[in-house]
């Protein structure tokens, strides 16, 4: 055989093996959501569903696409389906507080002043309180509190460090900036979005950004399904 032959050959055998662990990943990932979006009607959290789609605005579309990126994120790393689960309904609602902000503040194109960026930031708090009631697990509720924590300390609400952030809320709090940057900054595409990720070393959990990477070289090396 050929070098030339053995180097397709290896490509091939490459690719296919990508194209089934693409396939795992993204079964997993979209079993787990349609199970949180359209087999839960008995379970406590369905109001809050609705809640996230009363507007025409982007938090359901948003908090959608946080919890698909933060399962396929999930199911990468290979955590078992209670957890992506977990981490699913978390992602999911990681935005529920912003519907007990006013408004006209969610509504600001430009910077806040420092009393309404205050008012904005209550929407973590807000949101584990709103879903205090539902049984949510304990998983799913610190992704609410702690999705705008930083690693260095210079998140809110709470400026928690990297060792007291849960890794859950590490995984949706890189899926949320990504799709913030992808979605609502005009023109920023994924490579642009993950390079600016990457450079906040001090901000993002590396080992879940390079996750994301891998996650996003699968769809890119074999086409979005």
């Amino acid at each position: 055989m050929s070098h030339e032959s053995r180097y397709l050959l290896k490509t091939k055998e490459t690719k296919e093996i990508n194209d089934r662990l693409k396939e795992q990943v993204l079964e997993r990932a979209y079993r787990i959501m349609n199970q949180i979006l359209y087999e839960s009607d008995l379970k406590p959290w369905t109001e809050y569903i609705k809640i996230l789609n009363l507007r025409n605005d982007r938090l359901y579309p948003h908090s959608v696409d946080v919890a698909l990126i933060s399962l396929m994120m999930g199911a990468e790393l290979g955590y078992s389906d209670v957890i992506l689960t977990d981490i699913g309904l978390g992602a999911l609602f990681h935005d529920i507080g912003k519907r007990l902000i006013p408004r006209r503040i969610l509504k600001i194109p430009t910077e806040r002043s420092l009393e309404e960026e205050a008012i904005f930031r209550r929407h973590c708090i807000l949101g584990v309180r709103y879903v205090s009631g539902s049984s949510l697990p304990e998983n799913s509720r610190n992704i609410i509190l702690q999705h705008h924590e930083r690693m260095d300390g210079s998140g809110y609400p709470k400026r928690l460090t990297e060792e007291r952030i849960s890794e859950y809320a590490k995984i949706v709090m890189v899926a949320d900036t990504f799709d913030y940057f992808t979605a609502d900054i005009p023109s920023m595409e994924a490579a642009e979005a993950l390079k600016v990720i990457k450079k906040e070393t001090r901000s993002y959990p590396q080992i879940y950004v390079n996750t994301l990477e891998i996650v996003l070289n699968r769809f890119n090396s074999t086409g979005r399904t």
